[in-house]
């Protein structure tokens, strides 16, 4: 993802031996990642190790659904959006709250030599 390469690359760039870094992003796809993940959050850890980057990034995303009910019909993530007014609606009667949700994810990289 760019976000790992391009703190992978200023680490290399320093010659480190461990960064972090942190964010947010915002996929612009209509799939499902950006219905799961649209606007979300990051934190990047590196440590070299031996000629390599053990990276974990937790990326999350607090899940909350806002209500746009002409994109439902006129835009281009149809399905999405009709789910998304449904939740908006379900929030406001009370029967589903908001909330975050984490993934880790592990991974290593080549360092600098």
């Amino acid at each position: 993802m760019y976000v790992i390469d391009k703190a992978v690359q200023k680490a290399n760039d320093k010659k480190v031996k461990s960064f972090s870094s942190d964010g947010s992003i915002a996929i612009e796809s209509d799939r499902d990642l950006y219905n799961a993940f649209h606007k979300m959050k990051y934190k990047i850890d590196g440590t070299y190790v031996k000629g390599q980057w053990e990276i974990t990034t937790i990326y999350y995303d607090k899940y909350n659904f806002e209500y746009n009910f002409k994109q439902m019909f006129t835009g281009d993530n149809k399905l999405g959006w009709a789910a998304a007014n449904l939740t908006n609606l379900m929030e406001s009667w009370g029967t589903l709250n908001e909330y975050t949700s984490y993934v880790t994810v592990t991974d290593t990289k080549k360092a600098w030599k």
